[in-house]
């Protein structure tokens, strides 16, 4: 089971990846501002190269997050 933490900034897209029972594992893509969802796909698909797999078994191991507001900053709970 994985658990990502994506976090899409103006330049860079940074994730940071949890295995269970493993350690913690950063990676950072471009970002794409004309299509944020650009540089998201693009980061899953190095990260589940990363992890030998391809990005749909990757999701299909991965917990579901959902965001949540505080203070003008979206988190995921």
């Amino acid at each position: 089971m994985f658990k990502i933490g994506i976090d899409v900034g103006g330049t860079f897209t940074d994730f940071v990846v949890v295995r269970t029972n493993e350690t913690p594992r950063y990676f950072k893509t471009h970002s794409t501002p004309h299509d944020p969802s650009e540089g998201v796909l693009t980061g899953l698909r190095e990260v589940a190269a990363a992890y030998d797999c391809t990005p749909e078994e990757l999701l299909a191991s991965t917990a579901t997050a959902h965001p949540w507001h505080h203070g003008g900053h979206e988190y995921a709970h």
